[in-house]
């Protein structure tokens, strides 16, 4: 990712789903073709479909911030100034399916300050600002000048069987990665599957990764085994085929 900036020359400054090693190298294991990922972390989770409601609790401890929202709850993880983790249980209880497989340990946690701002908390490095907002839970980040990076439209939401996060895209965003997708270059417009279908041929993604690069600014990465798919019209939607967001 420190190697793939598009357009820009400001650094990347999310990994919005998971855990990304900025300095480092990820290892990214092949993904299901089809089904569900439970994993190691004990079984997959169930939910009637919804989305995260309005916030009722909070709690702070060092760079991990907990949110609950319901019957669902968030959990925001800072790796370093510019990196932070976002999962979200629809049922309450994170699992953690990948384990250690993917995301590394990135050593100290950053230095990181939390204020109640009236409608949303705000959480911040001497970076980034991540905008919790609480009426219902929803995600937006900011840079230390202000300008914005990103913001979800609507709260995570979830069907029973899959988890989609949904993200304003900016006039001119362009959309990079998930792996090999053959014959596609910019997703700009376009849905992109992530699994594994052994198509080596045009419109194929034998060899696809829960990973894209944004022309804003920013990488997400998704830690997961599950298929996926990331339509990146507008609005932008990101579903996975687990009843978690990591």
């Amino acid at each position: 990712m420190q190697h793939s900036r598009p357009r820009r020359a400001r650094p990347v400054v999310l990994a919005l789903a998971a855990v990304l090693s900025l300095g480092g190298t990820a290892v990214t294991p092949a993904l299901a073709a089809t089904g569900t990922s439970t994993g190691t972390g004990g079984s997959a989770p169930t939910a009637a479909a919804g989305s995260a409601g309005a916030v009722t609790a909070f709690t702070a401890k060092g760079a991990v911030y907990t949110f609950a929202a319901g019957s669902a709850k968030a959990r925001v993880s800072f790796v370093s100034d510019q990196v932070f983790r976002i999962e979200l249980s629809p049922s309450g209880p994170f699992t953690d399916p990948v384990g250690s497989d993917v995301a590394l340990p990135q050593g100290a946690p950053p230095a990181t300050k939390w204020r109640d701002a009236g409608d949303r908390y705000e959480l911040s490095t001497g970076k980034v600002t991540l905008r919790v907002y609480k009426s219902a839970l929803r995600f937006a980040l900011y840079r230390a000048d202000g300008s914005k990076v990103w913001e979800e439209t609507k709260p995570i939401s979830w069907d029973g069987k899959a988890t989609t996060q949904t993200l304003a895209r900016g006039a001119s965003e362009q959309y990079f990665g998930a792996g090999e997708q053959n014959g596609s270059f910019s997703h700009r417009g376009k849905t992109v599957q992530v699994g594994v279908d052994y198509d080596w041929n045009e419109g194929g993604h034998p060899n696809s990764v829960p990973f894209y690069l944004s022309s804003a600014g920013y990488g997400v990465y998704r830690n997961t085994y599950a298929p996926g798919s990331y339509a990146f019209d507008d609005p932008v939607s990101t579903t996975e085929q687990e009843l978690r967001f990591d």
